[in-house]
């Protein structure tokens, strides 16, 4: 928690998230499309909390120190415009932290996955999701994939034995500097 001391922090999706339990003296900011649903229990959380979209943040440039987002970018409409949006407001030098559920298949059944798991329009693998951070000028910092607790849920052990499930954390700094392509 201390790297979040006196920092502007922005929590893209933060729904019921890490925003809200930061304990350490910061600003901190939230965007969720559910925050009016959300505002009864969130009643005791002390940041920022704003109905909206990470495809459009309403915020200047360069006015955040750390971006989170957690588990965000396989629920969006365009993925592609949330990364954008986040190094628009993220300043040069600042970090992301990023978290997804990813699918250690070929690119044609990534494709299809969005057909029998609705709530997710997007699956990635986690090479594709390094290659498209890196593609918006980040410098991957550190990688952890871990495999899901296999008795955790009944969904993950499915998941984890058909769909080849993974979790993927990932601390990447802002460089500002236009990176290589994105490769699907």
């Amino acid at each position: 928690m201390e790297s979040f001391r006196n920092k502007k922090v922005l929590e893209v999706w933060g729904g019921l998230g890490l925003i809200n339990f930061i304990d350490v003296p910061c600003f901190r900011v939230g965007i969720d499309p559910l925050y009016h649903y959300l505002r009864p229990k969130l009643r005791n959380s002390t940041a920022h909390l704003i109905t909206g979209i990470g495809e459009s943040l309403p915020f200047n440039t360069n006015v955040f120190d750390i971006c989170l987002c957690l588990n965000v970018l396989d629920h969006c409409i365009e993925p592609e415009e949330v990364l954008k949006e986040i190094k628009r407001v993220l300043k040069n030098g600042g970090l992301l932290i990023f978290h997804l559920n990813t699918f250690q298949l070929p690119k044609f059944l990534l494709s299809k996955l969005s057909l029998i798991d609705p709530p997710h329009p997007h699956h990635f693998s986690s090479k594709q999701i390094i290659a498209l951070i890196r593609k918006f000028g980040f410098e991957i910092i550190q990688v952890k994939e871990t495999k899901p607790p296999i008795f955790a849920k009944w969904k993950n052990f499915i998941a984890f034995l058909l769909f080849r499930f993974r979790v993927v954390y990932i601390v990447a700094r802002l460089t500002k500097e236009e990176s290589q392509e994105y490769k699907n």
